[in-house]
């Protein structure tokens, strides 16, 4: 998602030749593919990774995208003056100034994972999380599949809380500049 958001971002005519498809795709609620994805790869991981992959790509690509396109052109154009290459302007200007905007992407996919992972789970596979909240609520089990549930919402909170810490180090910076500004 970051990869393609990134030269989406950076070549207009390509994004809008890709905007179709890419809109198109985004659109598909990723638990619809499931019985695709069944037939294409089959039950087990490679099943569930791949609906995972395709519901958690939409968000990073439309906000590394837009994170990208949205940069100051004052900061490339001054880069290019000081004769800067393009790589160093890449690595140096656009990535670090599109970061925040990627990491909202991510964090909305971070969600959106843990979704479909349930998802997955209940669908495709004999184990995990999922499997065991479905099991517990087939045998009528209330006790076992609150206690999924509650897991699920413990995982979710612990990846959440990881995510900002991980987040919080990479932007100190952005974080930093936007206090001043406040």
């Amino acid at each position: 998602g970051f990869v393609g958001g990134f030269v989406l971002g950076k070549v207009p005519r390509l994004a809008r030749i890709a905007a179709p498809v890419v809109e198109f795709c985004r659109a598909i609620p990723a638990p619809a593919i499931v019985p695709i994805l069944l037939l294409l790869v089959g039950i087990g991981e490679r099943s569930q990774i791949s609906l995972i992959a395709f519901g958690t790509l939409w968000p990073v690509l439309v906000s590394t995208t837009d994170g990208v396109r949205s940069i100051d052109p004052v900061y490339i154009d001054t880069g290019r003056s000081f004769g800067i290459p393009f790589w160093r302007t890449t690595f140096g200007i656009t990535i670090p100034a599109s970061l925040p905007q990627v990491f909202a992407g991510i964090k909305t996919s971070l969600s959106i994972g843990i979704i479909l992972m349930v998802i997955s789970e209940m669908v495709g596979s004999t184990n995990g999380v999922g499997y065991f909240i479905l099991q517990a609520q087939r045998g009528f089990a209330m006790r076992e599949m609150w206690a999924g549930i509650i897991l699920l919402g413990l995982l979710g909170w612990l990846l959440n809380l990881a995510f900002e810490l991980i987040e919080r180090r990479c932007l100190s910076w952005y974080q930093g500049s936007r206090a001043r500004h406040d």
